[in-house]
């Protein structure tokens, strides 16, 4: 009697933390539970460090209180639903951009979607008089309240994503429990451990987009990342779809099996069916690689289409969805087996004690109905809905200080006769004053007049010749002078740099090129030789001028001005 009861109880396809197989009295207990309280400790830290920054962005950044932040615009749209919305919708609220452009103000231009929040924007009380958040919201809050209005399809999509991964990793548990373990004499597949599958595919898999697909589908659309955002996630919900109908397949298949064999009243893991667990792989590695896309592009897609405020705290989108389809995985079911139970036996398509008597075909192709009208979402929704327009349409700026006329007829001599020996692209001659500025064209053009209206001409002047150690092999020093230096702070303060010197050094690019040491010291000697008076040359600098500069251009070609202004005199 004794022995029968100090006898251990095994649990079948269960091991523990070493791996060894799990004896039911002996394992659990105290460490089960301290586990449980380590990992429900992290969540509530993650979940505070996540409400900590949401209330630094609401009432630090906006200046507002939480809930103000969170409904002030969607209030003032309501409140304002009887008034008609202006046809130019520069008669809607917002700041002055001239007077903020040098404070750290964001500024997003109108877009022609979600227009009923416009007119949270319609003021109503004489201009200059202070009217309440709840009453009037800027342009700029409120287009970033269709920011987020826009995320919420792409959001209900991951959701039905998630659903339809934890409805696999749960159903194939129980299938795998049915089938044969063995994947050779001495090593079986625990059950419980297929659903590590996806992550172990999707770990392979993590280098295949970068080297492989990122290049060829960049070549094809022109595309810096290959493809969009949104069309990573679409090809993620495609791949879900087939990693359905994929399952639906293996289980009509290991339905067969078992009605062939007679056991379909078997009892799993006691009579395994004579069909290897291995099979449902198959599902596992698509939707490993349907995870590699969505999840990737739906990180990237949060991050960049978040307001500026929200972006540090961006990705908890994704891993809300994540986690409100791990919770709609439990609520499907039971609406499943509601809405089936009277046209089954057992009482539900994905209810009954014996696994082959459940209806998963059934259950994996209503979710392959569901992946299938999410993706239709994704493709009818128009991608510019969500598009973030301070990430739309960003080129590279630069802004350049222009010499006199005649002073750049004598500089492009001397620039051709570099070229005609050692090559090179053809550029205007030019001091940059502000360099490699990612904004879109309107704002661009914006802080250059802002900072044009505020600077003085000055005078510049050559110090010598000099090697370069990139691209940039030859140019003229220019001595940096109080006044140059102060030009440079003044731009770049309304460019967002921080306004700093220290790494400014004030130049006028003579020859660009891939030039060895010598053929650089060549050029130098060269450019000695071509205007020996050179050193020493000074010049006014009444005009300064905006360019599209796009660094991976190397021959130039594409470099365009953009606006030029006249600076006030001394």
């Amino acid at each position: 009697m004794a022995m029968a009861m100090d006898k251990p109880e095994f649990v079948e396809g269960n091991v523990d933390w070493k791996g060894r197989q799990a004896i039911r009295n002996k394992h659990g207990g105290m460490r089960t539970g301290l586990l449980v309280l380590a990992t429900f400790g992290f969540e509530n830290m993650a979940t505070l460090s996540l409400a900590v920054n949401s209330v630094t962005y609401f009432i630090t950044v906006m200046h507002l209180e939480i809930a103000e932040a969170a409904n002030s615009v969607y209030v003032a749209a309501i409140r304002n639903i009887n008034l008609p919305l202006p046809e130019d919708p520069s008669e809607l609220y917002e700041m002055n951009k001239d007077k903020e452009a040098a404070v750290e103000a964001e500024f997003l231009p109108h877009r022609d979607v979600f227009r009923f929040l416009d007119k949270a924007a319609i003021q109503r009380t004489p201009e200059g008089q202070l009217e309440s958040p709840w009453k009037l919201s800027r342009v700029t809050q409120v287009e970033n309240a269709k920011i987020l209005l826009g995320m919420v399809p792409v959001f209900c999509c991951s959701i039905i994503m998630t659903l339809c991964l934890a409805q696999l990793q749960t159903f194939s548990v129980q299938q795998g429990r049915t089938m044969d373990t063995r994947l050779t004499d001495s090593f079986h597949i625990p059950p419980a451990s297929l659903p590590i599958l996806p992550l172990i595919f999707m770990i392979i898999s993590v280098p295949v987009p970068d080297k492989i697909f990122v290049p060829l589908a960049r070549n094809i659309t022109g595309h810096p990342t290959g493809i969009t955002h949104l069309q990573r996630v679409g090809v993620g919900l495609v791949l879900s779809c087939i990693s359905m109908a994929v399952a639906a397949i293996m289980e009509v298949k290991r339905k067969g099996v078992a009605r062939d064999r007679n056991l379909l009243d078997a009892i799993p893991g006691v009579t395994p069916l004579p069909i290897s667990t291995f099979w449902l792989s198959c599902q596992y590695l698509i939707f490993g690689i349907a995870d590699l896309f969505t999840y990737i592009g739906l990180l990237e897609f949060f991050y960049s289409e978040a307001p500026k405020g929200l972006k540090s705290i961006s990705t908890c989108f994704l891993w809300i969805s994540l986690a409100l389809g791990y919770y709609s995985s439990s609520i499907i079911i039971d609406i499943v087996n509601t809405a089936t139970k009277g046209v089954t036996k057992s009482g539900g398509w994905i209810f009954c004690f014996f696994i082959s008597f459940i209806f998963f075909d059934f259950h994996f192709l209503d979710l392959l109905l569901l992946s299938s009208e999410s993706r239709f979402v994704m493709e009818v929704a128009p991608e510019s809905i969500a598009a973030n327009p301070s990430e739309a349409e960003k080129h590279v700026y630069s802004v350049w200080a222009i010499p006199p006329d005649d002073v750049i007829v004598r500089l492009k001599k001397l620039m051709d006769g570099l070229r005609s020996e050692f090559g090179g692209p053809q550029f205007e001659p030019h001091i940059t004053v502000v360099g490699a500025v990612s904004l879109t064209l309107d704002d661009a053009v914006t802080k250059f007049r802002s900072a044009c209206n505020g600077l003085q001409g000055y005078n510049a002047t050559v110090d010598r010749v000099v090697i370069g150690i990139f691209s940039q092999c030859i140019y003229l020093l220019i001595h940096p002078t109080p006044e140059v230096v102060e030009a440079n702070i003044h731009c770049t303060g309304y460019f967002g740099y921080n306004k700093s010197s220290t790494n400014y050094m004030p130049h006028m690019s003579l020859l660009y090129g891939d030039l060895t040491d010598e053929e650089k010291k060549k050029a130098q000697e060269k450019a000695n030789v071509l205007d020996e008076s050179i050193n020493g040359l000074s010049f006014p600098i009444t005009r300064l001028a905006l360019y599209e500069t796009d660094p991976k251009d190397k021959t130039l070609k594409s470099w365009e001005k953009v606006a030029e202004c006249s600076l006030n005199p001394k």
